[in-house]
Formats: C-alpha cells, sequence, structure tokens
C-alpha cells in the first residue's frame, strides 16, 4: 500500500514535515497557484481537480468552459510533475440539466486515462450530489470508461442519504475495482463526512481497511500536524 497526504497551494511547505513519511502527495490544482515549491521534493505527486467548493460542476452545461479550463490546468500540472492520477469529482444536480448523462458527456471530451472519478456524499451544501450510489457510479463509470477514487467518508455520509447499510455500500464500491483512495475517521452515523484524523471519530476503520487491495494509493483526507499524521499513516500501515 502506497500512503499520501493532501496539500493546497496555499501549504505546499508542511510537505517538508511529512515527505519522509509519505509515499506520495495529492495536490488539489487551484488555478492561478504557485506550484514552483513542488520541485523541492523528489516524491510522486497525485493531482486533485478543483471542485464545487470552487464553482465546479462537471455535469451543468451552462459551466462548461469553465469546468474544461479547470480539469485542461489540472492535466498541465500533472505533465509538469509527472502526475498518475488525476481525481475529479462527477458533479452535482444544480439544474434539470445536470444529469449523469451530462457529466459522461464532459469526461467524453477528455479521454486521458490518468483521470479519475470519485463518489460523492449524498448532499453538499443541500444540493444533491452525483455519484453517491453504485448505480450513479456505475453508470458513469460505465459511460466513461474511467476508473473510479473511493472515498470511505463519502461513502458512509451517502449511505446514511440513502438509508444503505454503510459497509453494503462500500463493498458494492469496492466492486468497481478502485484505482485510487481516500481515507479519514468521521462520524458514522452522520450525512456528512468530517476529516478527522484517526480515532477521533467512530467510522469502522478496521474493516474499511480490510477492503484495500495491497497494492493501493491511498490519500489520507486528514487535518495537517505531523504528529497526528503520522500516526494515521503508521495505522494504515499496521
Amino acid at each position: 500500500m502506497k500512503i499520501g497526504i493532501k496539500v493546497f497551494p496555499h501549504n505546499i511547505t508542511y510537505i517538508k514535515e511529512m515527505v519522509e513519511h509519505s509515499d506520495f502527495i495529492e495536490v488539489m490544482a487551484l488555478k492561478e497557484s504557485d506550484f514552483s515549491g513542488l520541485k523541492d521534493y523528489d516524491i510522486p505527486y497525485v493531482i486533485h481537480n478543483m471542485h464545487s467548493c470552487w464553482g465546479v460542476n462537471f455535469a451543468n452545461p451552462e459551466k462548461s468552459e469553465f469546468n474544461k479550463s479547470t480539469l485542461n490546468f489540472a492535466l498541465q500540472l500533472a505533465d509538469k510533475i509527472n502526475a498518475k492520477t488525476i481525481i475529479a469529482h462527477p458533479g452535482l444536480i444544480e439544474n434539470k440539466e445536470c444529469t449523469n448523462q451530462s457529466a459522461i458527456k464532459f469526461f467524453n471530451q477528455f479521454p486521458d486515462e490518468r483521470i479519475v472519478i470519485e463518489n460523492m456524499p449524498y448532499y453538499s451544501d443541500k444540493i444533491v450530489e452525483m455519484g453517491k450510489s453504485f448505480s450513479e457510479m456505475k453508470e458513469i463509470l460505465d459511460g466513461t470508461k474511467k476508473k473510479m477514487c473511493l472515498d470511505f467518508g463519502h461513502a458512509s455520509a451517502s449511505a446514511v442519504g440513502l438509508k444503505q447499510d454503510q459497509m453494503t455500500l462500500i463493498k458494492q464500491f469496492i466492486a468497481l475495482k478502485p484505482k485510487h483512495f481516500h481515507f479519514c475517521d468521521g462520524i458514522f452515523d452522520k450525512p456528512r463526512d468530517a476529516h478527522m484524523n484517526i480515532g477521533d471519530g467512530n467510522y469502522p476503520l478496521e474493516e474499511f481497511k480490510k477492503l484495500i487491495p495491497n497494492d493501493a494509493w491511498v490519500t489520507l483526507e486528514t487535518p495537517h500536524g505531523a504528529k497526528k499524521q503520522i500516526n494515521d499513516i503508521n495505522f494504515l500501515k499496521r
């Protein structure tokens, strides 16, 4: 298992504290940001595309040009730092034009095999997400011929919204053979993920960990702080 942490452009220097403990670094590819500091570290990188926090919605045709600009930026950054994976959210239902098919149509303009699609929680700021259920993810993955990023916290939160057993949904997602994983702690019966450090929530993390293939790449989406994140890494290594 390869274990990494996630950084944003404003805290790239945090890599210095964690580089000896991490197998890779996942970077949020915010446009018009300075990523020159990444060259200071001899470590593999993974890219995460901008998402709804920055107004991105790949399922919304009205945002097509802006959406394209963010993914093109992520692809260019991946080329510069030799990233082999670019994680993207499928979209959310902002209006009646936002459908699984509109998301599929968007992704199919980018046949790059590095792009993987992440499952989502049920809600994002009271707007229903896409990729929250097994059937939605399977339709999107089949329609785009892309691989999946399985976010355990998103899956747990989505199951609450769907009134489905969490472990059942997670095992359904595992059957889709994810290429990448996101891992954190959280509150098991809440419809939102919380990105907690390991041990600060009540997710059945040992059960989650058993489902991860030995050759998987896993990003810890936990709060920064070297001591706690090293403990998080050690949990996955055990």
